[in-house]
C-alpha cells in the first residue's frame, strides 16, 4: 500500500485486497515449484492484478502494454525473489541445520526455520513487483 500511495498519491483498497489475496495464495506455491514454477506463478499473479486494475478502475492502456509491462517486471522480480529466498534458506541452514548431525533423521523433528524464512524473504522480494505499475491513467482514484 505504501508503494501505491507513493506512486499515485492514494490507495485503492480493492486492488490492495486482490494483490494480497493472489500474492498470499500464489507465492507460497511458487516458492516450492522451482525457478520456472515460481516465475510462471509470479507472472500470473501480477498479470491478474494488472487486469483487475485495468477492468475495475479503467486504468490500463487499450493496446495492452500495461499487461506486457507487468508480465516482464513480475518475471524479473520472481526470479530475484526465488534466488533471494534460496540464498536466505541456505544461509540459515548453515547456522540452524534441518537435522542435527550424528542423530538418525527418523528420530528427529526437522528444523524448518530455514524454509520458513526463505519463503518469507523470497515472497517479499517477489511481490515487490506487484507495486510496479505500467503506464496507466493515474488520475482515477
Amino acid at each position: 500500500m505504501s508503494g501505491q500511495y507513493y506512486q499515485n498519491g492514494f490507495v485503492r483498497p480493492e486492488q490492495t485486497a486482490i494483490a494480497g489475496i493472489t500474492g498470499g495464495l500464489l507465492t507460497s506455491v511458487g516458492m516450492s515449484t522451482g525457478l520456472l514454477g515460481n516465475v510462471s506463478l509470479g507472472t500470473i499473479n501480477n498479470v491478474a492484478n494488472t487486469t483487475f486494475q485495468d477492468v475495475y478502475y479503467n486504468a490500463g492502456n487499450p493496446n495492452g502494454s500495461s499487461l506486457l509491462w507487468s508480465a516482464a517486471v513480475s518475471g524479473g522480480f520472481s526470479i530475484a525473489g526465488f534466488k533471494f529466498g534460496s540464498f536466505v534458506a541456505s544461509a540459515i541452514q548453515g547456522v540452524s541445520p534441518v537435522f542435527k548431525p550424528g542423530v538418525s533423521a527418523i528420530l528427529q523433528k526437522p528444523n524448518n526455520t530455514s524454509f520458513v524464512y526463505g519463503n518469507i524473504f523470497g515472497g517479499v522480494m517477489q511481490n515487490a513487483g506487484t507495486g510496479v505499475e505500467g503506464k496507466s491513467n493515474k488520475s482515477i482514484p
